[in-house]
């Protein structure tokens, strides 16, 4: 009851000397997750139909395909082709399961179950059935994200994300996914029967991974850039159901586009203004004149005169401590521009390289040069001489 590896030159020589069927599964369409094993030449006498497998019977099994031998609804035997098994198997009723998993580790333990099954139950008189399941990475299922709460790190509050994007999958555990979620060997199983279940699954996961992510001080308009952390995270919630149930894992996840509701975009972007006016006084001064000047136009125009306009804004906060507050600011914005000191303005070089900012040398005592150089008090041409090159007034 068990597979026999058969090299490519004893081939030919058993399928003639041999009374038997040969299975394949072909190259499986795109998005096709299971299908039964298919004819493809029959000699002798046996009397196998599709996809019921019989002593001395052959098979290929071709690289990221899951070969599966079937008794009654439970995995029996299987070959995962990858580089070092795919091929041609021949089945063997007087030989025990092989189970040749390749690099598939961590198919281990499951294995042993299956294993146990048939120390368990001796030889088996029941049919064999052939199905092939693909091991692929399964593409181009859609994803979408609907007003997930997400604490964004830049400003501390929590908004609504919202988004689009693509995510892929691939079958890690054949055995687990056979007999949880197909467990018919003569159905062609297709990507639409799972996605939708996976979809609703991934979405309810989305909130639990986000905030996982949120923890690691990625603000939300950053999320597009950390797709592989993403799948990471939602691989983490979702292993119950997809990878030990269905033995499915999320391979990557990608998304398009990234925004928040409107409630959120406006909470965003009053604190974006309130930061911009608070960093600078110059920004906040120009902000507090504008918004001064509207409230005039405002009063000038008040149907009830624009004197009682005016009282109005006096009540507000009296036009002379508005106006006081804009000083203070706009002071503040000049404070806050660097600006050269006086001092570094008056200072002078002595010959003796004392730098000085009096009218004599704190050093050797020399006064401080006159510059040959002045501005005309009259037009504001600058000269050299002793009369303005500009309009013929006398140096002051």
């Amino acid at each position: 009851m068990g597979l026999i590896s058969m090299g490519l030159a004893a081939v030919s020589s058993t399928i003639k000397d041999q009374t038997l069927e040969v299975f394949e599964c072909g190259s499986m369409p795109e998005g096709v997750l299971m299908q039964p094993a298919s004819k493809v030449q029959r000699t002798g006498s046996n009397k196998g139909t599709e996809n019921v497998i019989t002593d001395g019977s052959v098979f290929n099994v071709a690289r990221n395909q899951c070969a599966i031998l079937v008794e009654n609804g439970r995995v029996h035997d299987l070959v995962i082709g990858d580089e070092s098994t795919e091929g041609q198997y021949r089945y063997d009723s007087a030989v025990e399961p092989s189970l040749l998993s390749g690099g598939f580790d961590n198919l281990k333990p499951v294995l042993r179950q299956v294993l146990d099954r048939f120390t368990a139950g001796g030889q088996s008189k029941n049919v064999m059935r052939l199905c092939y399941i693909n091991l692929q990475e399964i593409r181009g299922n859609k994803i979408g994200l609907g007003n997930v709460p997400f604490r964004d790190s830049e400003f501390q509050i929590t908004v609504k994300v919202q988004g689009f994007g693509m995510y892929s999958f691939q079958i890690k555990n054949p055995v687990a996914f056979f007999e949880n979620v197909c467990n018919d060997p003569e159905k062609v199983v297709e990507k639409e029967e799972l996605t939708a279940q996976m979809k609703s699954e991934l979405i309810a996961a989305m909130q639990p991974a986000l905030g996982r992510i949120a923890a690691q001080g990625i603000s939300y308009d950053m999320l597009i850039n950390y797709p592989t952390q993403m799948a990471e995270e939602l691989n983490k919630e979702l292993s119950a159901k997809w990878e030990q149930l269905r033995g499915v894992v999320m391979v990557s996840l990608a998304l398009e586009s990234v925004t928040v509701d409107e409630d959120s975009a406006a909470k965003i972007s009053k604190l974006q203004e309130a930061r911009a006016l608070g960093s600078n006084a110059a920004i906040a001064g120009g902000r507090l004149v504008g918004a001064q000047a509207n409230a005039m136009e405002a009063a000038a125009s008040n149907t009830a005169g624009a004197m009682t306009g005016f009282m109005g804004m006096g009540m507000a906060g009296g036009n002379n401590a508005a106006a006081g507050g804009i000083d203070l600011i706009r002071q503040a914005g000049m404070q806050a521009q660097p600006q050269e000191s006086q001092d570094a303005k008056s200072s002078w070089k002595c010959s003796c390289g004392t730098e000085n900012s009096g009218k004599f040398c704190s050093n050797c005592g020399s006064p401080r040069p006159v510059s040959s150089e002045w501005f005309c008090t009259s037009c504001g041409t600058k000269n050299s001489g002793n009369f303005c090159s500009g309009c013929g007034a006398k140096r002051p």
